[in-house]
């Protein structure tokens, strides 16, 4: 045996992935096939033969798995993604989205499970090997809208 003392780091949460991995400029924490395009302060991770395309997110943990599954969630609420498993756990149907307090988000899954938990106002298309997410756009107010003579 050889004695030493050797750093520990707890890899409980995503989040925990920033004490192990330096962020870029934009405090992105970005593994594997990623593009991220304005955005801040997420962790991105794609397992091999994944993408990410990441456009105008914020704090957000996104992950896409080798099996097609993909996770969004605040980073602010990774601690809770034991719900969101347990709840997958539970669905019927094993490749329709699982959505945990998301409000006002529109889900396009045609290349493998979305899960989501806590996202709020969120685009996510998951396409064959490619998951996209970006900001919805808020509603139109029709009163808003400048006025055309017939």
């Amino acid at each position: 045996m050889i004695p030493g003392t050797f750093p520990w780091v707890d890899i409980g949460s995503w989040s925990a992935l920033r004490n192990v991995k330096a962020a870029d400029v934009n405090g992105n924490i970005v593994i594997g096939d990623v593009q991220a395009h304005e955005t801040r302060n997420s962790i991105l991770v794609a397992e091999p033969g994944q993408r990410i395309e990441a456009n105008q997110v914020h704090g957000l943990v996104i992950v896409h798995a080798k099996d097609g599954t993909v996770l969004v969630v605040p980073e602010s609420k990774d601690q809770d993604v034991k719900k969101l498993v347990d709840a997958v756990k539970q669905a019927a149907d094993p490749t329709s989205p699982v959505l945990l307090g998301c409000a006002n988000c529109i889900v396009q899954a045609e290349g493998g499970r979305v899960t989501a938990l806590g996202a709020d106002n969120l685009v996510i298309i998951h396409a064959g090997t490619t998951v996209t997410v970006r900001p919805r756009a808020p509603p139109i107010d029709p009163g808003t809208l400048p006025h055309r003579g017939v």
